[in-house]
């Protein structure tokens, strides 16, 4: 992704592969249980939720720390759709049905499923039950309000993080530890001062490399 219009593509693209996902599972609701399976119930939704994650982590990445602006509030626009669409399938009373309906044709049929397809159909009935599909109509909008909400203010967290340019000043030795490449792009003053950067590119090799720990903990916190 190189520009604005392609995040915004990447991003569309597993969605709507999500939503194919979830339309399946959909389109199931009623269906006898013997025409269940794994895969097109519980595979299907890991499936979608496999999409979804595609869908917000590069630009999600990239709207901590791509140079361009546009990019930046292309990579912000993914996140709160993905999360929407999360909510939404966790309310979902349909593929609920579907999910359930498939659980019990297993444990009747004595259908032997792995220790790790078993889990996920437990996990995934615990994250219907947990994530509100039990509430009200009212307790649901109420919900997906609250989940917008912990978005935005999460992007706007990050977005503050990823804008603050603050520095910290240590002795030129505090760069022992570090690349050649590193020091030569952080001369010291007139009075053998360093500044770092708290940006991405000043602070996570500083963390990592420096052999001054203390200095690494003030740059830190």
């Amino acid at each position: 992704a190189r520009d604005a219009a392609s995040v915004l593509a990447l991003c569309d693209k597993h969605l709507e592969a999500a939503r194919g996902h979830l339309e399946r599972v959909r389109a199931q609701d009623g269906a006898p249980a013997g025409k269940l399976t794994f895969a097109s119930t519980v595979g299907a939704i890991d499936d979608a939720l496999f999409e979804i994650d595609q869908a917000q982590s590069y630009p999600t990445l990239l709207a901590l720390v791509h140079p361009e602006l546009s990019v930046r509030e292309a990579g912000q626009k993914c996140e709160p759709a993905a999360t929407a669409l999360v909510t939404g399938l966790w309310l979902d009373d349909a593929v609920a049905r579907v999910v359930r309906a498939y659980a019990r044709s297993t444990e009747a049929a004595g259908e032997k499923l792995s220790p790790d397809k078993q889990k996920l159909v437990a996990e995934v009935l615990r994250e219907l039950r947990r994530n509100g599909l039990e509430l009200g109509p009212r307790e649901r909008d109420r919900l997906r309000e609250l989940s917008g909400q912990l978005t935005q203010a999460g992007q706007d967290f990050m977005a503050n993080l990823g804008a603050d340019r603050s520095t910290l000043v240590v002795d030129k030795k505090a760069l022992d530890g570090l690349d050649a490449d590193y020091v030569a792009r952080h001369p010291p003053d007139a009075a053998g001062k360093v500044r770092i950067s708290t940006d991405a590119p000043g602070v996570y090799p500083f963390f990592t490399y420096a052999k001054d720990r203390k200095a690494a903990r003030e740059l830190y916190v």
